[in-house]
């Protein structure tokens, strides 16, 4: 059950970061420099034998994706997703709830 709301919330962080435009921009970013050091060791070596500075970039390209997994990771509480804008709003309504009754 745990795993199943990490997975929803790891979907929803992604596709607010989408939508912000930093996935899309990183993922572009690397993915291009990434092509671009394929064809060059491509077209100079005649043939492909990934060195380790590409593998390297590889990685990076999948960076974004890690955080967002672990960000999405931290947001659980005792198997159950932690919100705390709306626990805030919980904890200040009991506290205008118990001033009300005590006077």
């Amino acid at each position: 059950m745990a795993i199943g709301s990490f997975v929803e919330e790891a979907i929803s962080f992604v596709k607010k970061a989408l939508t912000r435009g930093f996935l899309v921009w990183w993922l572009t970013v690397v993915l291009t420099v990434d092509i671009l050091l394929i064809l060059y060791y491509v077209m100079t070596s005649g043939g492909f034998y990934p060195p380790l500075a590409l593998l390297i970039i590889e990685l990076l390209a999948f960076f974004p994706l890690i955080v967002v997994l672990l960000i999405a990771g931290g947001r659980q509480k005792n198997g159950r997703l932690r919100n705390s804008t709306q626990e805030t709003h919980k904890r200040k309504d009991y506290g205008r709830l118990e001033a009300r009754t005590r006077f």
